[in-house]
């Protein structure tokens, strides 16, 4: 896995590796790529927002790669026998974007010992930044991604404990951004009855998955079966009170047809209205905004 980073608007791959301290950083901006993979696109596009808020020397910017073998052989990267690169597949629910574990592939072999989920990952990071002695002054923490980084942030917002806890310390103030997601993960069996009408006429009832003909209606990505193994003993309701302090996004004319399988469509035709069931959903869920 890379990391891109920008420690008030310096570039660097190194400073998480640097002793510090670093007071003069107030804000942490936690961003991941999607199905792009373009991890210098969202760096810059993360500084050119720092910059007009007027924060960017007093914002670090870490951006996560998730590593595919493509991106060993595109970028000509070798491997490290002593060190090597951990590697996920691209899958929405067993890959990195699904809190998978890295992978390990025929050409690529993997240890036991390496099979980091994305969500260890992302801890790991997010542990290190808010270490005191290093960034004594670090109030800020916004995790965001959009589409497939999109789905990871939701997940990841889901079964992070350090989140929660983070959450809940007056030093800090966590949120997370998703934008532009495909699909959610819902709770329970509920779902819009139709999730394509006007908002204010969205129904919610219990899924009939026999009549609709959609088993796999609640597997993981799209609900809470099947799950991946860091979210085996954390329930539903825990992982639905976790999600909080979140902004969901989706561009208004973002309703050009995605995915076609019917766990995906019974949410919505397109991104739009898949965003507007879903905050009809949570309002049903968790009664009416606090």
């Amino acid at each position: 896995m890379l990391v891109c980073t920008s420690l008030a608007g310096r570039h660097s791959r190194d400073f998480i590796n640097v002793d510090g301290p670093f007071p003069q950083i107030r804000t942490l901006l936690l961003c991941t790529h999607g199905s792009g993979y373009n991890p210098r696109k969202i760096e810059g596009l993360a500084i050119e927002a720092a910059k007009k808020a007027g924060q960017l020397s007093s914002t670090a910017i870490l951006t996560m790669q998730w590593m595919r073998d493509k991106e060993l052989q595109s970028y000509g990267l070798k491997e490290d026998p002593d060190a090597p690169w951990m590697l996920w597949s691209d899958s929405d629910n067993s890959g990195w974007k699904g809190l998978g574990d890295a992978s390990s592939t025929d050409a690529y072999p993997r240890p036991q010992s390496m099979q980091f989920s994305s969500l260890e990952v992302f801890e790991l990071l997010l542990s290190h930044m808010t270490d005191c002695k290093k960034f004594p002054n670090l109030r800020n923490i916004v995790v965001m991604g959009h589409s497939g980084g999109g789905y990871l942030v939701q997940r990841l917002m889901l079964a992070s404990a350090l989140s929660e806890r983070l959450i809940n310390n007056s030093n800090y103030r966590l949120q997370y951004m998703s934008a532009g997601n495909t699909y959610f993960a819902y709770f329970d069996s509920t779902r819009a009855v139709d999730p394509d009408v006007e908002p204010s006429q969205l129904r919610m009832a219990p899924f009939d998955a026999t009549a609709k003909n959609c088993s796999s209606y609640d597997k993981w990505g799209c609900g809470y079966r099947s799950l991946p193994r860091m979210l085996k003993n954390i329930t539903a309701e825990e992982a639905a009170r976790r999600h909080r302090n979140t902004y969901v996004t989706v561009g208004a004319e973002d309703t050009g047809p995605k995915d076609k399988t019917c766990e995906m469509a019974i949410q919505g035709s397109h991104r739009l209205n898949k965003q507007r069931a879903w905050a009809a959903y949570l309002k049903h869920f968790f009664g009416e905004w606090q």
